[in-house]
């Protein structure tokens, strides 16, 4: 469950941070070395900063502009007892939430909770769901009805008047461990703001309205930065600019925050924290909201807003208010007012559905899409059968951890659950030829299985009524070719074709019925490598080029890139990653990465690190180790155990490196190795390695020995040609050295190999494990031969803009 949950979390974080490589989310050990009452002690120690006002109980009528701590406004709310972190799995656990309402990144919250519980993160991922009230989930739904909102009605909020399909998000639950927290802000839309913790506490700073955005908030890392790095790096800088005015305050359990419009605040969770949030307009606050809202809100719903406010009889003063701006405000917003109250507008922008249906978060695949193209008099049509298709060896056998993100269950988990994988391969076939599907599946025959196979093909694909029919039943004697041939002459008006298969009994009565050019062959088992089970990418581009594009050219869009590799999905290489991240036991790659090689797309070393987990592998992205920097702090705690992979006219070999260098030579400790970057664990070698090109990796080596970033004691060691014919023994059955491997670019010399070639050797030599190598070397291989297709594709269509060039974001990737 750890494991699985923790690739839930890299999932999330390559969505939410895609410029971060997932190493960088614990680059500064902060799990390890940050004492969290320290940075309390910063703030509440702090000769500038004083602590917000403390009421009892409060009422709307009487909140200052300033923030205020209420007390005893809980003690009736069933989510004090409900919302307990234990209760809160039993009832929500299979539950799906959102990280944040800037990216898609979702995950259950069982997941979470283990991903709190053994995570190294800097700063973790933080639960921030602004639709837990919305969608098909009632478990999480019903969240709502365990809290009472503390200031509610259009006196107290003017939001209210429009339906919750149209506002714009304004109600988060809040979940998260120690160090997670927001980066400071003022609240959206000229909003004030409520927050109420159930469990923990949090630490909180405000700054007035008229504090200077770039000294609270630096503008260089302004949206890339969290909580806990502006505790650590903006907080210091601040508390000694005397001309600002900060308050503070510990919200505990029970305690309510109220944030006044305008306020800057930041937050941080002491410890793990359950809390609920609500953000509210003010009638106080009107001459400011109506700008912020015509000028930052979607127009649906500031003209639905503007006309509610206009009609409403409750409360007639908002109605003079926003009747004398039409008349007396700024032209743009007198311009927008009367256009609005005129009706000089599309009726569409205000029409609104009052559907709470919502984004259901458990239904991560489905997206609504226009289907201009799809008619029941279907030309293009996919034969598919269901087990070895999108159901595998493991789903069939039911081997399977439950709850795995990689399937897609029946509700009822009473039917074999479906390989999402293969799901969505399916889907770009149907989106991009147009086909509909026929079942020739056995499924077909069984009203409860088939029901689940059809609601799972039109979640994922987003379209209803895709499937258009089944193949006949002719009988127990009949062969699955005939059924698909007597479908065929009964639909004469189908053009093209594609038949999904794994079952060998069937194929050879299929080809000698039907054109064996149609038939794609799946695999129902692959013990070797599991990821080519089923309906691969592969296979998904052989059905493309056999239907052909869709008859009607669809709207471009922009590709998919699969949310853990960073790359388009057509030339994704997860199917090639091991299942579970390996930990090295005896060494420790540190990576030295060229500035330029992130502008690379086809570089090998975030490959490796896919491969590795974070306490085995560091990547520096730079021309020389910073002082300071974690990788150095690294190598020099171990200084007699560093070698510097580098074919330099003095480097040794490898073999003869750790023979002969004392500090190498020492005995390796069998047992568990220390936490990822802990400066006392000195069991392990490090391995520095440079990426970048020939002509960087010189300078970079020259530069770095020069400023004294190495220790002294480090071994150059080299690698030749005739090492890696060597490693892995031929006896061992696996894959072994191939010349020009990684064939993408061509290296100096042959005796010149790629980073991650060269990383897979070294690591696999070290810890003398051949199938590492194997492992470090199989999506390497995958996207080489994906780059491959690439070419051969574009010499045979000439167009290299076209949407099946699948490799137009590929490029070279320069040798180290």
């Amino acid at each position: 469950m750890e494991n699985m949950a923790l690739m839930a979390a890299d999932k999330v974080k390559a969505v939410a941070k895609p410029e971060t490589p997932l190493q960088d989310w614990s680059s500064r050990g902060l799990a390890q070395s940050l004492d969290i009452k320290e940075v309390v002690r910063s703030v509440v120690s702090s000769c500038l900063a004083v602590p917000i006002e403390v009421a009892e109980q409060q009422a709307f009528s009487t909140l200052h502009s300033h923030p205020l701590k209420i007390r005893n406004e809980l003690h009736d709310w069933p989510a004090m007892q409900c919302w307990i972190l234990e209760k809160l799995i039993q009832k929500c656990g299979e539950s799906s939430f959102r990280m944040d309402d800037l990216h898609p990144g979702r995950m259950r919250l069982c997941q979470f909770y283990e991903y709190m519980r053994h995570n190294s993160d800097d700063s973790p991922l933080y639960i921030f769901d602004s639709q837990f009230a919305r969608g098909k989930n009632l478990n999480r739904k019903s969240l709502v009805d365990d809290y009472s909102p503390i200031f509610s009605g259009i006196e107290n909020d003017l939001f209210s008047i429009v339906p919750d399909s149209v506002r714009p998000p304004w109600r988060w639950f809040l979940l998260g461990g120690q160090r997670s927290g927001t980066d400071i802000h003022t609240d959206p839309l000229g909003t004030s703001a409520w927050n109420a913790v159930v469990q923990g506490r949090k630490l909180w700073v405000f700054f007035p309205p008229d504090s200077d955005p770039n000294t609270v908030s630096p503008e260089h890392r302004r949206g890339k930065r969290s909580a806990i790095e502006w505790f650590l790096d903006v907080w210091p800088s601040i508390d000694q600019q005397k001309h600002q005015t900060p308050t503070y305050t510990i919200q505990e359990r029970g305690e309510v925050v109220f944030v006044p419009r305008g306020w800057w605040h930041v937050v941080i969770n002491l410890t793990t924290t359950v809390a609920v949030t609500h953000n509210f307009a003010m009638l106080r606050d009107i001459e400011h909201i109506v700008p912020d809202v015509l000028a930052n809100s979607p127009e649906t719903f500031a003209r639905r807003w503007i006309l509610e406010c206009v009609t409403q009889e409750l409360l007639p003063s908002l109605s003079e208010i926003i009747l004398s701006m039409a008349v007396d405000g700024d032209s743009s917003i007198q311009r927008f007012l009367q256009d609005t109250l005129k009706g000089n507008f599309k009726k569409d922008d205000v029409s609104s559905t009052d559907d709470d249906s919502g984004c259901d978060s458990d239904q991560d695949e489905m997206h609504t899409s226009e289907d201009k193209r799809r008619t029941k008099s279907a030309t293009k049509v996919v034969f598919l059968d269901c087990d070895g298709v999108l159901a595998n060896h493991r789903s069939a056998s039911w081997e399977y951890e439950d709850h795995d993100n990689s399937l897609y269950y029946d509700p009822f988990r009473k039917e074999i659950p479906l390989e999402r994988r293969c799901l969505l391969n399916l889907k770009h076939v149907l989106d991009e030829t147009g086909a509909f599907i026929v079942l020739s599946t056995t499924w077909r025959l069984y009203p409860a299985p088939r029901k689940f196979l059809v609601s799972a093909i039109e979640t994922i694909v987003g379209v209803s009524n895709i499937v258009i029919g089944d193949t006949p039943n002719l009988g127990m004697f009949a062969d699955r070719g005939h059924e698909i041939d007597s479908w065929l002459q009964a639909n004469p008006g189908v053009t093209s074709y594609v038949v999904f298969e794994d079952d060998k009994k069937h194929l050879g009565g299929m080809k000698a019925l039907l054109d064996s050019r149609c038939i794609v062959t799946t695999i129902m088992r692959d013990d070797r490598y599991p990821m080519n089970e089923g309906i691969t990418s592969e296979k998904a581009y052989i059905a493309i080029k056999i239907l052909g594009p869709a008859t009607v050219t669809p709207v471009l869009k922009k590709r998919v890139v699969c949310s853990l590799c960073n790359r388009p999905s057509t030339v994704c290489v997860c199917s090639a990653l091991p299942k579970k991240r390996i930990h090295l036991k005896k060494c420790r790659a540190v990576v030295l990465s060229h500035p330029h090689e992130r502008k690379k797309k086809n570089s090998s070393v975030p490959i490796i690190s896919l491969c590795l987990d974070t306490q085995s592998m560091i990547v520096h992205h730079g021309r020389h180790l910073t002082h300071g920097s974690h990788g150095e702090t690294v190598l020099n705690s171990m200084a007699s155990r560093v070698l510097l992979v580098f074919p330099a006219p003095e480097a040794m070999s490898l073999d003869f490196a750790l023979q002969q260098a004392p500090g190498l030579s020492m005995p390796l400790s069998s047992s568990p190795v220390g936490s990822y970057g802990d400066a006392n664990d000195d069991r392990r070698i490090n391995v520095v390695f440079i990426d970048g090109t020939w002509q960087h990796a010189k300078e970079m080596v020259a530069r770095n020995i020069k400023a004294g970033r190495f220790p002294k004691e480090t071994k150059i060691v080299k690698i030749s040609m005739n090492d890696m014919r060597s490693w892995p023994p031929e006896k061992s059955g696996l894959c072994s050295y191939k010349p020009r491997r990684f064939g993408i670019r061509t290296p100096p010399s042959p005796e010149h190999f790629s980073t991650g070639e060269t990383m897979a050797w070294v690591l696999s030599k070290i810890e003398n494990d051949p199938s590492l190598y194997e492992s470090l070397l199989r999506p390497l291989d995958l996207m080489v031969e994906k780059w491959d297709l690439c070419k051969k594709l574009r010499r045979e269509t000439g167009d290299r803009s076209s949407r099946y060039d699948y490799g137009r974001e590929c490029g070279p990737e320069e040798q180290s």
